[in-house]
């Protein structure tokens, strides 16, 4: 994921947000909704949050569908919705949190943080070429992945977070969570059971995609991701040879794409190279239907 610059500009539009949130803080805007609100930074969470806590809180989505977390600018109602939330949850280290999360806690200081990544085991970022590096094409997304929500088995530890969080926050529910905890977990070893049955006898097992959204899914089931993006950038003419390369090598027959991220490198690969495109979404609402459609692709197209 590309980590966050300061720009002036940008400094200047947060500045005016934060002014604009806790005027609207002061003047005691409240949602209009009688649950507690609970903000998250992606929509996936949303998913995750409902099935620990069911319909318990309202949940806000700082970052909405069908747009990049790399780069986008919090609006000043997401600010006051913020301001108003009982929790933040944050799913990791992603620039958007690194670069929001002390201000958002100036804002509100009651406001209660909950990190959804606690416990989990990171990899690192997928590297460029030591031969590509050297051309300045240094891959620079941070030192580890952040896509830990793309993963039945780091997903059982993002439900436990939740589990511990919305406890603290409505102790009297507790035997509710619980419950909803274990059925969750059940699901997650039922679905990880489940795929790798399906990609056990692979005959392909590299894949690739623009932005390295499924490290982890990769890691799970022994697959290879080969990610086009080159530090939030377009890839360079010298790194679409060697993924072209690669294709060949490896006898790729996936190329993955998302909708909020630039297409053009695939597309242009995907014409050299005859390897059809498919299109997914990572940060679907609909987390598991999403999962199992990107499973059913690689079972289907790599056998």
């Amino acid at each position: 994921m590309k980590p966050f610059t300061a720009h002036n500009s940008l400094l200047a539009t947060h500045y005016l947000l934060f002014i604009l949130a806790l005027f609207a803080l002061g003047c005691g805007n409240k949602p209009n909704s009688s649950k507690d609100l609970i903000s998250v930074s992606i929509v996936p969470e949303k998913y995750f949050v409902e099935q620990i806590a069911g319909n318990d809180f309202e949940v806000n989505i700082i970052i909405p569908p069908g747009v990049s977390h790399s780069n986008y600018d919090p609006s000043p109602s997401n600010m006051v919705a913020i301001g108003n939330s009982a929790a933040y949850f944050r799913i990791g280290d992603i620039g958007f949190e690194q670069a929001l999360l002390n201000q958002i806690a100036a804002l509100n200081p009651k406001l209660k943080i909950y990190n959804l990544s606690d416990s989990v085991h990171f990899v690192e970022s997928p590297e460029v070429l030591e031969d590509v590096a050297h051309a300045g094409h240094h891959h620079h997304h941070g030192k580890y992945d952040q896509h830990i929500w793309m993963s039945a088995r780091k997903a059982k530890i993002i439900a436990k977070n939740i589990y511990k969080a919305v406890s603290e926050l409505k102790p009297e529910r507790d035997a509710f969570y619980q419950a909803n905890l274990t059925a969750f977990l059940q699901k997650m070893d039922s679905l990880d059971a489940a795929i790798q049955r399906k990609l056990a006898d692979l005959s392909v097992r590299a894949f690739v995609i623009f932005h390295p959204a499924l490290t982890y899914y990769a890691e799970d089931y022994g697959l290879e991701q080969i990610a086009l993006e080159v530090d939030g950038k377009e890839p360079s003419v010298a790194w679409m040879q060697q993924v072209v390369k690669k294709i060949q090598d490896k006898n790729v027959r996936i190329i993955f794409i998302q909708n909020e991220y630039s297409q053009a490198a695939a597309v242009a690969i995907s014409e050299t190279t005859g390897v059809e495109l498919q299109t997914i979404n990572p940060l679907a609402e609909e987390w598991q239907k999403e999962f199992e459609k990107i499973t059913d692709i690689i079972s289907e197209k790599m056998k």
